[in-house]
This record gives C-alpha cells, structure tokens and sequence, in this order.
C-alpha cells in the first residue's frame, strides 16, 4: 500500500490508532506500510474507509487531483 502512510499521517493518526479503528495490530500496519505484507481485499477495504480515501488512493493506481490555490480577487494590482 504505496501511499498508506501518507494517508494516514495526513489524517493525523498513529500507526496504533488506525489499527485499532481497522481491527488488526500496529505491527501490520506497518507491514502494509512498508510494503513487506499486503492485506486482505477486506482489511485494504477497512483502512481506505477508516482514512476516508478510495482504495485505489492508496495503491498508487489513483491520485486525487489536488486543490488549485484560491486566486485573490481585488487585491487592488494591476498589470
């Protein structure tokens, strides 16, 4: 899981509090993390939905598009 660590560092969650959320030890989560192990369909499925991310997201196969930064409007320049 390419990018599970990401994911759950942008959530702002430790290795130990996903795991609990998923149902499954720290000690796999940093396995999935690591990419040494890959979970099950189901447990992939429990930690895309506990990181409110699409289980493509996490794999790589998917990237959200990021936000385009708000354009200022009035800022009193001219050019």
């Amino acid at each position: 899981m390419k990018y599970l660590k990401h994911y759950r560092e942008e959530k702002g969650l430790t290795q130990s509090a996903l795991a609990e959320m998923v149902g499954i030890s720290r000690f796999s989560i940093m396995d999935y993390e690591n990419c040494s192990k890959s979970p099950t369909l189901e447990t992939a499925r429990k930690i895309a939905s506990a990181l409110g991310v699409e289980l493509d997201f996490l794999d790589g196969s998917k990237n959200p598009t990021p936000p385009l930064p708000e354009q200022e409007q009035g800022n009193g320049v001219t050019e």
